[in-house]
Formats: C-alpha cells, structure tokens, sequence
C-alpha cells in the first residue's frame, strides 16, 4: 500500500482539504484561449503559464468528507461540501493530488527522492565497502 493510501484510509470520519489539478476539458481549454491576448503570447513566461495549464489543468482546492478510498484504481470518493448544487460527490483521482490538509497537520507529496549526499559521493566503479574492513 501507498503512503497516500494509507494515509486516505486514517481520513474516514473527518473533514479533509484537497489539493490537486482538475482534469483539462475543452471548454477549459476554450476559456482560456478566449481571455488571452496577443501581448500575453509575447511574453516568454505568461505562454509558459498557459502552457503549463493545458497540460497539467488548473489548480483547484476542495473542501471535503471522504466517503471511500480506492486504492486498486487509484481514484477516491468524497463530498464536496463547498459544491453549488444537488450532486456533490466527487471522485478524485491520486496522481493528480498534491496535497492533503487532515487535522490542521498539511501532507505534501513530492515528486521523485532526492539522493543522499553519501550516494552521490561514491563514484562508479567503487566497491560499496571498505575493504580495509574485511
């Protein structure tokens, strides 16, 4: 099991906040050509921003009651509780999940490890120990 897994499944009776990325959509995607304009497409950086949100989607924060954590399919169930309307379930997806905020203690998940500095001290080739030992 994940440690996000296991984390979801500690989450059954509390309230949770999620951070994550929404889905990219095509009226999304419309939208946001729509309020760009042709001084935005010259400026290196607002291009790389809205690059950046066609291919990640854009950034969203929920308020939320977990109802039941998926960990086979890597998708959740929940409540929204700030959701407008009569349906407010919502199924969240785990890759896209960057963190979670659960009994005022935030769970951030990063990408990748960093290596130890140790590890990158060795060079290729080197016996991973001291002779001197044996």
């Amino acid at each position: 099991m994940t440690a996000l897994a296991e984390l979801l499944s500690t989450v059954s009776d509390t309230i949770i906040t999620v951070q994550f990325k929404k889905q990219v959509n095509k009226e999304a995607a419309e939208k946001l050509l729509k309020s760009t304009s042709v001084a935005d497409l010259k400026n290196k950086a607002k291009v790389a921003e809205i690059a950046k949100q066609f291919v990640e989607g854009e950034p969203c924060t929920m308020i939320c009651h977990l109802v039941e954590a998926e960990n086979n399919l890597g998708r959740s169930v929940a409540i929204d509780l700030t959701a407008a309307g009569d349906n407010k379930f919502r199924q969240i997806d785990h890759r896209t999940i960057e963190s979670i905020t659960y009994n005022n203690v935030k769970y951030v998940l990063k990408k990748g490890a960093k290596k130890l500095e140790e590890e990158e001290e060795k060079k290729k080739g080197e016996p991973k120990w001291d002779t001197s030992k044996l």
